[in-house]
């Protein structure tokens, strides 16, 4: 647009342009007859207890789908694998190496090494 005006092929321009130096030169631009603002709004959050902190980064949603997941794992993991090990001891197996525990005990010892023995 700037480029007819300064060529003589157009009069006048009528859109969103922005006042610079050099547009200036080649161009009168009328007074400015409307601003608009952009403004950005969301809730403020309320106090929580320290001890719940690290439920807050994530949805309600991520965290029930996380626990149907955790209870549902060790069910299909017990099926798959074809193990006699009880849903409790698969859940707490997978509960440990989710939150990084050691999951090897005594008694996963005495099986290892019966099973390297036999």
């Amino acid at each position: 647009m700037m480029g007819q005006i300064q060529k003589g092929e157009a009069d006048l321009a009528f859109n969103s342009i922005s006042i610079t130096e050099s547009r200036n030169t080649v161009a009168d631009f009328s007074t400015i007859y409307a601003i608009d603002d952009m403004t950005f709004i969301i809730e403020k959050p309320g106090a929580y207890p320290t001890s719940l902190a690290f439920i807050r980064p994530f949805d309600s949603t991520l965290w029930n789908i996380t626990l149907v997941i955790l209870f549902l794992m060790p069910l299909v993991m017990k099926l798959l694998l074809s193990t006699k090990d009880t849903y409790i001891h698969m859940f707490l197996k997978l509960l440990g190496s989710v939150l990084r525990q050691p999951t090897i005990s005594d008694r996963d010892f005495g099986q290892k090494a019966y099973l390297l023995r036999g």
